[in-house]
């Protein structure tokens, strides 16, 4: 019925949730074999168990596809090459499949580890290697689609001001389960002892329910996170930009002092000196080939630093790399290029800085004005408490709690 409704979808995730629809479908089958095999049909129709066995190999590719159309912006469609993912799939049905010629005693003896005589290199083909192989291949798209997690992670932090309904945490961490419930299926398989036996089968079957149940839950729920293509040509600088250059300003200094944390040594900046700093150096690499010049790009984080200042546009809890570059007329990977380069912080913790500040003074002053920390943290341009929170920590050390108590004791 999961899968069903993935498969029927038609909002903008569709795509995702077809591929999505398809591993519950394919966890579906995982389970109809366990109860099949526990109540004993398997065995009095071992076609039964031939028709279900290929289906190891569809996992990794499903997997890996759901991720990347969730981490990836405007992923790839599956059309082409990309179907070579499932050529491993196709080939392991077709030669599972011809297990059907034979006669059920032969079927269930190769696929139960108990093959006949004549029969022990098809046992070899269908037991332990097939198995060392699926196994292989499965981690390896695993592996990928944590890889591909991770990417999105520094992704969200260099386009987006909040996290929230953004992060995909939770799918990292039910593909970690699901690598969990793979080492348990290796040590089922390879274990020397059956003393366990019973225990690994239950912690496998009671494994796939929970993983079905979490992913269709989640993926029901995960809106689409990239509406917007990052992938496009470059704007020109803005004019004020281009006459600041032009007219021969002075370079500034990229290191500006925001405020000291209350009490405990630590200093809050937005830049740090760019020849001592080994961020600054990897920055610099990373951006060898720009055309944006150091004038331009220090030109160009004067005009953000008064954009800031003037507009405040912190405050929008929905201010993104893209809206804050339409504000200076410039490309987003110009403003990009600028935050990591020159500040040496990605875009996320840049205005997470900001936000921080605005939120002193009305700390500072919440017993006069009778504002709560959520009140704060709204009026700071944060989407909730938790990363109102989280930032404070960050950037001041402290809680917003214990900050407050600092101030009270101060006075």
């Amino acid at each position: 019925m999961l899968s069903v409704a993935l498969l029927s979808s038609r909002d903008e995730r569709r795509i995702a949730n077809r591929y999505l629809g398809l591993l519950t479908l394919l966890f579906s089958v995982a389970l109809a074999d366990y109860v099949l095999d526990y109540v004993g049909l398997t065995a009095s129709y071992p076609w039964v168990r031939t028709l279900q066995w290929p289906k190891e190999f569809f996992y990794g590719p499903l997997i890996y596809f759901y991720v990347r159309e969730l981490s990836v912006p405007n992923p790839p469609q599956l059309q082409g090459r990309e179907w070579l993912h499932f050529v491993p799939a196709a080939l392991h049905v077709i030669i599972s499949w011809m297990l059907l010629a034979l006669s059920g005693e032969r079927q269930l003896g190769i696929l139960t580890d108990a093959p006949e005589a004549g029969d022990e290199w098809l046992w070899m083909i269908f037991g332990p290697i097939e198995q060392t192989v699926t196994m292989s291949v499965i981690m390896l798209y695993l592996f990928i689609s944590l890889r591909l997690l991770r990417a999105h992670s520094r992704r969200v932090l260099e386009t987006y001001s909040y996290t929230e309904k953004l992060s995909l945490d939770w799918l990292r961490h039910l593909i970690i389960g699901l690598i969990s419930i793979y080492l348990i299926w290796v040590l089922q398989v390879f274990s020397p002892t059956t003393f366990w036996e019973d225990a690994l089968h239950a912690a496998l079957g009671l494994g796939f329910v929970v993983l079905i149940y979490s992913m269709g839950y989640k993926g029901l729920r995960q809106p689409r996170i990239f509406h917007l293509d990052l992938s496009v040509p470059l704007e020109p600088l803005s004019r004020s930009s281009l006459s600041a250059v032009m007219n021969g300003v002075e370079p500034v200094a990229t290191t500006n002092e925001v405020s000291a944390s209350g009490g405990d040594g630590k200093i809050n900046r937005l830049g740090e000196d760019l020849d001592e700093s080994p961020a600054a150096s990897f920055a610099d690499n990373k951006y060898a080939n720009s055309p944006l010049s150091t004038e331009l790009s220090q030109a160009l984080l004067e005009e953000l630093k008064t954009v800031m200042a003037s507009e405040r546009p912190y405050l929008d809890n929905q201010l993104t790399l893209l809206k804050l570059a339409a504000m200076l007329n410039i490309s987003a990977h110009y403003l990009s290029q600028v935050i990591n380069q020159q500040l040496q912080m990605n875009f996320f913790d840049f205005i997470n800085g900001h936000r921080i500040e605005a939120s002193l003074a009305m700390l500072q002053q919440a017993d006069e004005t009778g504002m709560t920390v959520l009140d704060i943290a709204m009026a700071s341009g944060f989407n909730s408490k938790s990363a109102f929170y989280s930032a404070f920590k960050k950037h001041q050390g402290v809680t917003p709690g214990e900050y407050r108590k600092r101030i009270a004791s101060a006075c």
